[in-house]
């Protein structure tokens, strides 16, 4: 498992950045319907998750980016010196936030903003934000972490 993880940190950087210069090539200012559940609308956002703290200050920008800088860090330090400790769904799920926090910071170094596009919807009722696959593996290993803990740990 401890070569799978850096594995799954690449895979995920990788797949997150194809989809977002796929979506910047090809759909500029345009929305694209998927299906009933499903709308893809770029937007570039300068805030971190769902676009909190989304500010035209370059300042507050450069601070967002030390600041999630700091934080994959520490996730990383974090993960390696205690990794025999974890648990498969413990490596899992911190793995699948660093490969997001990591494609995302990738974006924000290049571009001082990340490429959001997925809008997900049921008739009139929209996910209250827009969002990429890093943001997706992030709640994902957020939500892993949480049912390890409160889940797996408590039995």
């Amino acid at each position: 498992m401890k070569f799978l993880s850096p594995i799954i940190i690449l895979l995920i950087i990788i797949f997150d950045l194809i989809t977002k210069n796929k979506i910047a090539d090809n759909l500029n200012d345009g929305v694209y319907v998927i299906n009933n559940y499903l709308i893809f609308n770029k937007t570039l956002n300068k805030g971190i998750a769902f676009s909190f703290l989304e500010s035209e200050s370059i300042y507050i920008n450069y601070m967002i980016t030390v600041l999630v800088s700091i934080i994959i860090f520490v996730l990383i330090n974090y993960l390696y010196k205690n990794f025999a400790s974890f648990k498969k769904m413990e490596i899992l799920a911190l793995s699948m936030i660093i490969g997001g926090g990591l494609s995302n910071l990738l974006d924000r170094i290049y571009d001082n903003s990340v490429i959001d596009f997925i809008i997900i919807h049921y008739k009139d009722i929209f996910f209250p934000a827009i969002f990429n696959l890093a943001d997706f593996f992030i709640s994902l290993g957020i939500l892993l972490l949480f049912l390890n803990y409160y889940i797996v740990r408590t039995k």
